[in-house]
């Protein structure tokens, strides 16, 4: 019987890292389907659907415009490639989410505990999720709408470089294309 104790109490480790991995993704994605359901909603300029959840500040006209920016900057290139698949501004769903500062840059904590800039909810409706920005910080809300419009196009156009690309380290992997 005591011979079983150290393995009982590595069951009871893993049964606990596992359930703890499960329930911080489900309360992220549950941040996400309540600020969809919320209703807070504008249209930026070129009508990509910008979403916030409760709390996040009211976006100015001028994040509404870095937000076509970033997505009008990655079209560009991806058309370079003859890609032709979701190329329309209106098609796309921002959410933006409470974040936080990681060293220096506004950031979405992950269940894992990792940090990210922007993720891709959604792949097939394009919801791409990012973490509220400041006002004055248009060049990095709009290099961050545009590296995550990377992957998504990817999806669409070339699943081989997509699977490559769609995980990678913080810093790391952008601009995929």
């Amino acid at each position: 019987m005591i011979d079983l104790i150290p393995y009982i109490l590595l069951v009871g480790i893993i049964v606990t890292i596992v359930y703890l991995r499960v329930f911080r993704k489900d309360r992220l994605r549950r941040r996400i389907d309540a600020a969809l359901a919320a209703g807070l909603n504008a249209w930026s300029p070129c009508w990509v659907d910008v979403v916030r959840e409760p709390g996040t500040a009211k976006l100015t006209n001028d994040q509404l415009g870095a937000i076509d920016t970033g997505l009008t900057f990655t079209f560009d290139k991806a058309r370079k490639l003859h890609w032709c698949w979701g190329l329309d501004h209106e098609a796309y769903v921002l959410v933006i989410l409470k974040g936080e500062k990681y060293k220096g840059i506004n950031c979405l904590q992950l269940p894992n505990g990792s940090y990210v800039a922007g993720m891709v909810a959604d792949l097939d409706k394009r919801i791409i999720v990012i973490p509220e920005h400041e006002p004055d910080e248009l060049e990095e809300m709009a290099r961050i709408v545009g590296y995550e419009a990377e992957h998504i196009l990817c999806w669409w156009n070339d699943p081989d470089l997509y699977e490559r690309t769609k995980v990678h380290a913080p810093g790391e992997g952008h601009p995929i294309f």
